[in-house]
């Protein structure tokens, strides 16, 4: 969700107060499968109902676009509540792995190598989520309810904002037994997540920026492409806009967007990419996205190229 790790809501009111990170190191091998198939069929009885999602259809079986309807379809493959539990659990009990002549069967944890594997571990984490913070609602408790309103969660990885340490506190009863969770951060007022370093600035707001851990690999990686290849020059240029739109949805600050563009640019140029070409590129994104009131700029291309340019000497 754009914007949804650097909580504009909380920055609106520079009210930021901590920021932490966490990891389930544990999350597809410990699980136990009747955590599992409890789970999942939990969120598949949330899913169906006797009303208007009596059944979930496919056109075939191999369709990606399945629609919930009331009745049976013709010509369709149907699956009610009943036959969908049936069927995940006869997945989840007969996984096999084969090792040159031994064959095994993997009794504990998330079957893996299939395509549902991070679905399946999503929503088991979810109901538990889910049952937590009924929970809490439930007894009363809507002031801890309300401080897990700014946690995003995806997949494995956990980022609590203005929690209060809340999260750090309960963890260990949110989730089924056998999840390891982990503490990333060490430091409250800074973190990252996913591809997002956020940190508190003097003002009680989050800025958020770039996060590669690459950058610390210490020898040069190579990221783009280059125009002495056989990849067609507007196909490059494009790459050069798609990094533009990622960039300018992390920083919410205009200096590290600049920090982020120095670095392309310089890359790219050192491709065999045009600056002039880049700037044009540059200029239409930043005027067509409406980016510039983001970062409160009244800028014409003129300025945007002297800016840009004496930036990049730098």
């Amino acid at each position: 969700r754009r914007g949804g790790l650097a909580s504009p809501l909380i920055n609106a009111k520079s009210s930021a107060h901590d920021t932490e990170s966490y990891d389930f190191s544990t999350l597809y091998t410990n699980l136990n499968h009747d955590s599992l198939i409890s789970n999942i069929n939990w969120c598949l009885g949330k899913a169906f109902n006797n009303h208007n999602r009596k059944y979930v259809s496919f056109k075939s079986l191999s369709s990606k676009t399945p629609f919930f309807t009331n009745k049976l379809t013709n010509n369709n493959y149907n699956f009610d509540l009943s036959n969908s539990t049936i069927l995940h659990t006869w997945l989840v009990h007969n996984t096999f792995f084969k090792c040159g002549n031994v064959t095994v069967t993997q009794n504990i944890g998330i079957p893996m190598g299939d395509n549902q594997a991070p679905y399946q571990a999503n929503l088991v984490l979810y109901k538990d989520e889910f049952i937590f913070i009924e929970k809490l609602c439930r007894n009363k408790n809507l002031h801890i309810a309300k401080c897990f309103n700014n946690t995003h969660r995806f997949l494995d990885d956990i980022n609590p904002k203005n929690n209060f340490g809340h999260f750090n506190f309960y963890k260990n009863g949110i989730y089924s037994p056998g999840f390891i969770i982990n503490k990333e951060n060490l430091d409250n007022n800074r973190t990252s997540m996913l591809e997002i370093d956020m940190f508190i600035n003097p003002n009680n707001k989050f800025t958020t920026f770039l996060y590669d851990k690459r950058e610390n690999f210490g020898f040069p990686i190579v990221k783009y492409p280059s125009t002495k290849s056989n990849i067609h020059s507007s196909t490059i240029y494009n790459v050069f806009v798609t990094q533009l739109i990622r960039y300018s949805r992390v920083c919410n600050d205009l200096k590290y967007f600049l920090i982020a563009l120095k670095s392309i640019f310089q890359n790219m140029e050192s491709k065999g990419c045009k600056r002039y070409i880049l700037m044009k590129k540059l200029f239409k994104y930043l005027t067509k996205k409406d980016i510039l009131n983001r970062y409160n700029m009244t800028l014409d291309f003129n300025d945007i190229y002297f800016i840009i340019s004496s930036y990049l000497k730098n």
